[in-house]
């Protein structure tokens, strides 16, 4: 090696300093390793017992899964092209000697997209797979975000993990209910005392009806959306001297259309309910009764179990392919609030996209956990604590001992039917609650399809 060439490798180490990782990685080692390892895997045996198969898919996916086509034109970090990490794959397709095709690929953002896209895939060769809904599949998967360099933190990074659940074939209410008693589980596996986690909840139904009502364009939605968000955010306790400013801007936004007083009005209830129940004359002045009559439901049955639930329709959730009922999860400990540690929605649209010339509208719902920031709330909770935990797994080739079906059309009637399966679950049990959109001959075929005890109600 020549001295010049020396000088300049030498060069370059110094300015590139090999020895650091990226900047928004990093290495981690020991106890934060094992915490986020236990949290991911004891949340993990929760799923297990309500059923819930694992799912493992790429880390890299086609860019075209992502694109604006299958997925909308929000600017949130999945379809901003700045915001993830686009790679050009060498697909060799036979032999080192061909010239490759170059396909546009990216490190996977999220998990509801790659888990859709499995599930059109299947569908697209098995139609039997119908058979089997609801699919109920959990993940644990390294995500990866461009963030802002001044954004970035210990527990927001470039790259962060997820841990989540969907349940896919079923617009049953059901199974959003089920979803969100899910959600709540996970946090009590891990010893979050009950009091301290807040679920609040919204309705992108709702605002898209407002939209339309409001002859709102596509452009402005967006810019109402990031709005709202903002909004949520801030009512919840993250930098909440930013509410007054968005909520005035939202209102000014609106104004420019000219419209009605009764839509400002509509407008106003969206920007300022914070509450535990719509009553009468917010529905009426509303005018939406599905999605309005839906949050009720959802919210009366969550505060029915003990829950700590409110509704906040500025609650409609970034990501574009939501389509009803969204929600997010706050902890709460002394003065620490952490605001959006988990979230998720309804996603009725987002898997036929992947199924182009097909005629497929699959429903489906899920949510997912920020690894970091329950990890960071987990430390924080146990600071003074020193305790061993165990997890228990299962290999048998079932994943499920009992189906549990019924049809209840009160708050009373679905507490009773979740309350059945965890009794069953305290035996050591793994139960599905058939949420799926079929009747009682139809949940006992599934049962029989996935080989399980089938236990009317």
């Amino acid at each position: 090696m020549n001295s010049a060439y020396r000088i300049k490798l030498n060069k370059r180490f110094k300015d590139e300093n090999i020895r650091e990782p990226l900047r928004g990685f990093r290495d981690i080692v020991g106890q934060e390793v094992r915490v986020k390892n236990f949290i991911a895997h004891k949340i993990s045996e929760v799923f297990q017992k309500w059923s819930y198969e694992q799912i493992v898919f790429p880390l890299v996916e086609r860019a075209s899964s992502f694109s604006e086509q299958v997925i909308g034109g929000s600017p949130w970090p999945e379809w901003d092209k700045r915001g993830v990490f686009h790679l050009h794959i060498q697909d060799y397709n036979e032999s080192y000697n061909i010239i490759p095709e170059q396909v546009p690929s990216l490190l996977i953002p999220e998990g509801t997209i790659s888990v859709s896209r499995w599930l059109a895939k299947v569908l697209a060769t098995n139609k039997k797979v119908k058979n089997f809904f609801p699919i109920k599949v959990f993940y644990i998967t390294p995500c990866f975000r461009n963030e802002l360099i001044s954004k970035l933190s210990v527990t927001k990074n470039r790259e962060f993990n997820q841990v989540g659940v969907e349940i896919l074939g079923t617009s049953n209410l059901l199974s959003d209910i089920e979803i969100l008693f899910l959600l709540y589980e996970g946090f009590i596996a891990i010893n979050v005392p009950g009091e301290l986690i807040t679920v609040r909840i919204g309705s992108v139904e709702l605002f898209n009806l407002l939209c339309d009502e409001s002859q709102i364009d596509e452009r402005t939605r967006l810019v109402l959306k990031n709005s709202l968000d903002t909004i949520a955010e801030s009512r919840a306790g993250k930098q909440p001297e930013r509410l007054q400013p968005e909520i005035d801007k939202v209102i000014e936004i609106i104004k420019r259309t000219d419209t009605s007083n009764q839509l400002m009005k509509k407008w106003e209830i969206v920007c300022n309910t914070f509450v535990t129940v719509l009553d009468q004359q917010t529905e009426k002045l509303l005018g939406y009764s599905k999605p309005v009559n839906d949050l009720n439901i959802i919210a009366s049955v969550l505060q029915a179990r003990g829950i700590k639930c409110v509704i906040d329709p500025s609650v409609i959730r970034s990501h574009e392919y939501y389509t009803e009922i969204v929600y997010e999860i706050d902890l709460k400990f002394g003065k620490e609030v952490f605001v959006e540690v988990a979230g998720g929605g309804r996603y009725n649209k987002l898997v036929s996209k992947f199924l182009a010339g097909k005629e497929y509208q699959i429903p489906a719902v899920g949510f997912a956990y920020g690894l970091e920031r329950v990890s960071e709330f987990f430390n924080l909770l146990n600071k003074s604590k020193e305790k061993q935990f165990s997890v228990n797994y299962w290999t048998d080739k079932n994943g499920v001992d009992s189906v549990l079906h019924s049809n209840p059309k009160t708050t009373k009637q679905i507490i009773k039917l979740f309350s059945s399966s965890e009794e069953l679950r305290r035996e050591g049990k793994r139960v599905n609650v058939y949420v799926g959109d079929g009747n009682r001959e139809q949940a006992k075929e599934y049962s029989k399809k996935l080989g399980a005890k089938f236990i009317p109600q």
